[in-house]
């Protein structure tokens, strides 16, 4: 089985601040994995790796079978875009656009045509086909999670980052959370990771790397 993603002797280090060192790792094309660990242990630091957002001092991360470890910035965020849906902690939409228009821009941004039916598709199979229009100020948290996801999977990526999407949610929240994105992921054929320290999720999970805080 192919793999989608691929970490080999990768370090990574910020100023005044431990280096970091991840196990080598694999995550095979249309597996769903988990990334757990308390807060410092370099989870979030692990997704950005592997979704390009930034680059180890040492060793390198395969993404679809290319080594994006040694690309530019632009190759990696054009790849990103093309590769890659991304659900952040914080939302990150644009503020001027509707919710619809949100998702177009994903699709804009990937190099992709604007597939209105596609938007229309996922926003309904969400529970959130009144909300194209909607704008992002009007959003409850939990309508605004669910955007998230949309946009995530609105460019049909073959990997799903998400960083902490169920944390801060309680027992029943949580596995709705969970499981929205596994069908989700499994209906467009990606893979998902998934990076956080709830441990409620591990049961689901088919691959579970743990993570330890680096000594200081």
């Amino acid at each position: 089985m192919s793999e989608i993603l691929a970490f080999h002797g990768v370090q990574k280090q910020y100023p005044d601040r431990p280096v970091i060192r991840f196990p080598d790792w694999r995550l095979a094309a249309g597996n769903h994995g988990l990334v757990l660990g308390p807060s410092g242990c370099g989870k979030s630091t692990l997704l950005a790796l592997a979704g390009g957002l930034l680059t180890p001092e040492r060793g390198t991360i395969d993404l679809n079978g290319e080594t994006i470890s040694g690309l530019t910035e632009g190759e990696r965020d054009r790849r990103r875009a093309r590769l890659v849906g991304l659900v952040f902690q914080t939302l990150h939409l644009v503020s001027a656009l509707s919710i619809a228009n949100n998702l177009a821009l994903a699709q804009y941004t990937a190099g992709q045509p604007i597939d209105r039916q596609r938007i229309r598709h996922l926003l309904a199979a969400m529970g959130l086909e009144s909300m194209t229009n909607r704008m992002p100020e009007t959003l409850s948290q939990g309508q605004a999670q669910r955007i998230a996801i949309a946009r995530a999977l609105v460019t049909r990526p073959k990997l799903i980052l998400a960083d902490e999407p169920t944390s801060a949610l309680d027992d029943a929240s949580a596995k709705r959370t969970a499981s929205l994105l596994l069908e989700q992921a499994g209906t467009c054929g990606a893979s998902l990771l998934i990076a956080t320290h709830d441990h409620r999720l591990r049961g689901i999970f088919p691959t579970v790397l743990e993570l330890e805080p680096e000594p200081a």
